[in-house]
């Protein structure tokens, strides 16, 4: 028998266990009055049936329900609402109402069929009648029990949420609210990062401030498809970052809903990239507007450049990939041309150019590669790519110098005006843009003015004044937008 018809089964034997509980005690109550009656010498004897109450007044029982229906003959009933609920009359009662009907209104032969005289001490006033007044104490009582009874057999079971977790060795465990386990995956991998490691990577994304890289989460608990539980979303990270797991989601009670596996073997020009990817970011976005949440996920290849990016859907269905040549640092979601979808901007480096990299895309046709020019960037098997936009910005005297391979855009956000704010890793540039992506404005950090400082006093820049708005102005000039075929200073938004 399944849990729901072992459930229903209980519920029906509470019922019946209560309806006899409530008739046993109404028949006690009854009873204990009719015997405190008789010593008071009131009412007499109970009669508990028709059957009773026919032969007590000597007719059929057909007779005595047209009585009680045309003519008032006194009966009580259980439930008074009921005319099915069970009856019971009294002895006094009964001969009362023989006694006050007028000659000839009942066809009355009470020598025949009256068993016992008639006594006018017995009469009984209407507003004595316990059954009544006991309906009314009892059924609440029964009402309130039969909540209590749905709460406990009938509510859905398991009904804790996973809130928190634990690691201990291999094994990831799920927490309810109160701090119990819920339920344990044992991931595998001896080399598990610790717990104080997830607990920097849990549930939303930290940057610890601008211009830092930020730190994406590896394990989520949120309501992902919008079912009402919520679900477990766990991606294993080891300690060398050589061999990872899979993104898998759970559901609250443990079970796996789906697995997905990042990266696959490449071949970029000559090279050939095995298929060994860590998950870097891992995040939850709402880009559809629907309430259900898409999955982002941006596995690098160890320990080369190829970068996959990953929307899938609730149900872990792939909505769209796009190959980045060199690592992506940080992501926004934002609704580029006012059609209530997100796109997700995704900033980072481009290898081949040893630049910054911002590039849009949409989710709903993600596909192919970033725009590559050498054979030894280009895997011929993914295709050109259909980026929104892609932006390359320009290295700095103080990027030259400190030999930074290719400075990432490490912050991107939406600004409540709707424009992106971008940093630059190394230099820590802040680049504005409108929603077009058109620079509105670039702004210098004190961490790229004393560099600056440094350096000239090296001898390593050229003496003098920063004049700072020729130097933004110079930079603007500098920003590079990939029109399809080429890179053109115009900006470009397909």
């Amino acid at each position: 028998m399944s849990i729901k018809n072992r459930r229903l089964s209980l519920i029906v034997d509470y019922f019946r266990i209560q309806e006899i509980i409530l008739t046993k005690n109404i028949e006690i109550y009854i009873n204990s009055s009719i015997g405190m009656n008789n010593q008071n010498g009131e009412k007499g004897r109970l009669l508990g049936s028709w059957k009773e109450i026919a032969e007590h007044l000597g007719f059929d029982k057909r007779t005595c329900l047209r009585w009680e229906k045309k003519l008032g003959l006194p009966i009580h009933r259980i439930d008074p609402e009921s005319s099915r609920s069970r009856v019971f009359a009294y002895q006094e009662e009964l001969d009362d109402w023989l006694r006050t009907r007028q000659p000839g209104s009942i066809p009355l032969n009470l020598s025949a069929g009256r068993k016992s005289g008639l006594n006018d001490q017995y009469a009984l006033a209407p507003s004595k009648r316990p059954g009544r007044k006991l309906f009314w104490i009892l059924a609440p009582l029964s009402v309130l029990m039969a909540l209590a009874a749905f709460y406990f057999l009938l509510r859905p079971a398991g009904i804790s949420q996973p809130v928190d977790f634990r690691i201990k060795g291999s094994a990831l465990t799920i927490l309810d609210a109160k701090g119990r386990a819920l339920w344990s995956h044992d991931t595998g991998f001896e080399q598990l990062r610790d717990e104080s490691y997830y607990r920097m990577h849990f549930q939303r994304k930290k940057t610890p401030e601008s211009g830092s890289h930020p730190i994406f989460p590896h394990i989520i608990i949120s309501d992902i498809n919008k079912d009402g539980r919520v679900e477990v979303l766990f991606t294993a990270q080891v300690n060398d970052n050589i061999d990872t797991g899979a993104v898998i989601c759970f559901d609250h009670k443990g079970r796996k809903l789906w697995q997905f596996e990042p990266g696959r073997e490449m071949i970029y020009g000559p090279e050939h990239y095995s298929n060994d990817y860590w998950v870097q970011i891992l995040d939850l976005c709402d880009l559809e507007g629907d309430g259900k949440k898409e999955v982002i996920v941006v596995a690098d290849q160890i320990p080369f450049f190829p970068t996959q990016i990953v929307v899938l859907d609730a149900q872990g269905k792939v909505l769209g990939e796009y190959w980045n040549s060199g690592r992506i640092v940080n992501f926004a979601a934002l609704d580029l041309d006012g059609d209530s979808r997100k796109e997700l901007a995704l900033g980072g480096k481009n290898n081949e150019y040893r630049k910054p990299c911002l590039f849009v895309l949409d989710p709903e046709r993600m596909a192919g590669g970033s725009p590559q020019i050498k054979n030894e960037y280009r895997c011929a098997e993914i295709g050109p790519g259909t980026e929104r936009c892609y932006l390359l910005f320009p290295q700095t005297e103080i990027d030259l110098i400190e030999q930074v391979s290719g400075d990432p855009i490490v912050d991107v956000n939406v600004l409540k005006n709707g424009n992106l704010s971008l940093w630059a890793a190394a230099s820590k540039i802040n680049y504005e843009l409108t929603p077009r992506l058109i620079v509105n404005g670039i702004r210098l950090s004190d961490t790229f003015r004393k560099k600056f400082r440094e350096y000239q006093a090296a001898g390593k820049i050229a003496a003098g004044e920063l004049n700072e708005t020729a130097f933004t102005k110079n930079l603007a000039k500098q920003i590079l937008y990939f029109d399809g075929r080429g890179w053109t200073a115009t900006p470009i938004v397909r």
